[in-house]
């Protein structure tokens, strides 16, 4: 008697395996499709930069470019890392460049457009982990404005010296957040973003530019051409 259909077993993780390489697949495509459709191909690093940044500099290229931010693999794959391979002429030079957290703007915007975009493209930003302080931070000793009594477990666990008097919380004595020149810790950085000291400046870096007119490849900024990382595993494009 023939087996019925119904009890055939599915594996949800072989499907979801077969719709990630389709994703893969249409991803690369569409990477494809931008080399033939823009003039210059730039990789950028976006590395020191947040989310709300990314979504800033989507929004000014939105109208009329592409970015695309996804493994490095991928688009190495989609642009052709060896001259075999390669979907435009010199292009796979370009592709040494994909390391770390890295990504691909296609337009047509005039060079010094772009270029003259990302130089301005400074923001300022709280402290992370090993920022080196460029200026010495200290609270007064006394009432913390605008910290509700329950904050006085969280800040406590960080290290500041306060109390809670009649429900308002109190700095003991003078406390030093950062110091200048010094590297910041965790809990220093998140000392800084409670109190709102955003001493910190990021920018995102060009690296290289792809000319489809001349199928050169322009480096724009010394970096290392041996680094390989793959710590951007999202697949976001625009």
């Amino acid at each position: 008697m023939p087996k019925s259909k119904r009890d055939k077993l599915i594996s949800l993780t072989k499907t979801k395996k077969r719709g990630t390489k389709e994703n893969k697949n249409k991803l690369i495509e569409e990477i494809r499709q931008c080399v033939e459709e823009y003039d210059n191909l730039y990789v950028f690093d976006y590395s020191n930069i947040r989310a709300n940044h990314i979504k800033e500099i989507r929004a000014h290229f939105k109208s009329d470019s592409k970015i695309f931010m996804t493994k490095n693999k991928v688009m190495r794959v989609a642009l052709g890392a060896t001259q075999a391979d390669e979907v435009s002429e010199n292009i796979h030079t370009l592709t040494r460049y994909l390391t770390s957290l890295r990504g691909l703007l296609f337009t047509s915007r005039p060079k010094e457009e772009v270029l003259s975009y990302f130089n301005d493209f400074k923001r300022k930003d709280f402290p992370r982990v090993g920022f080196v302080a460029n200026k010495t931070i200290t609270l007064e000793q006394g009432p913390l404005q605008g910290f509700p009594s329950s904050m006085e477990e969280r800040l406590t666990k960080l290290g500041l010296p306060i109390r809670l008097d009649n429900r308002v919380i109190e700095l003991l004595y003078p406390y030093t957040l950062c110091t200048y020149g010094e590297p910041i810790t965790a809990n220093q950085a998140k000392l800084l973003k409670h109190f709102g000291h955003d001493i910190a400046e990021v920018s995102v870096d060009l690296v290289c530019r792809y000319d489809k007119k001349t199928n050169n490849v322009e480096k724009l900024m010394d970096v290392s051409e041996e680094e390989d990382g793959e710590e951007d595993d999202e697949e976001m494009q625009d």
